[in-house]
């Protein structure tokens, strides 16, 4: 229940800013630029912080919670490298998804398979990050 419920808080993070960037981007009286700019900006904060926490959930996984202070502390340095991660596997899935129309079934098929493998895939690369992460904390 604990996983279920840290995962949910991850991703209300990114929650708030997308109605900012959605408000933003439907509002006439904001400069074009400013209603681009400023929501791709905050949602790469957003993912910077999620990719961060990401390994707290590996360690909910494996029983041993991960505090928010400890897995900001255990992921410093390497928060670059987890965004990858994050952006390589899960936002890959996302734009297979939207990529493929709908109107050929196969390749949305396919989509969608190759998406859920990128997801399986991306939870391996946390896991193993986190797994890293904590051996290398653990020799300091």
């Amino acid at each position: 229940m604990v996983y279920l419920g840290t995962s949910l808080l991850l991703v209300l993070l990114a929650f708030p800013i997308s109605i900012v960037s959605t408000i933003l981007q439907n509002s006439q009286a904001v400069p074009y630029l400013v209603s681009y700019v400023v929501p791709l900006m905050a949602m790469t904060a957003t993912i910077y912080v999620f990719s961060r926490l990401a390994i707290i959930l590996p360690s909910i996984a494996i029983d041993e919670p991960l505090a928010v202070r400890s897995a900001w502390r255990m992921s410093h340095h390497n928060g670059i490298r987890l965004m990858e991660i994050v952006i390589l596997f899960f936002y890959v899935q996302r734009t297979a998804h939207i990529l493929i129309p709908q109107k050929y079934p196969i390749l949305a098929f396919a989509a969608i398979v190759f998406g859920n493998l990128l997801a399986i895939f991306g939870i391996i690369a946390v896991s193993l990050a986190y797994a890293e992460l904590r051996k290398y904390h653990e020799k300091r």
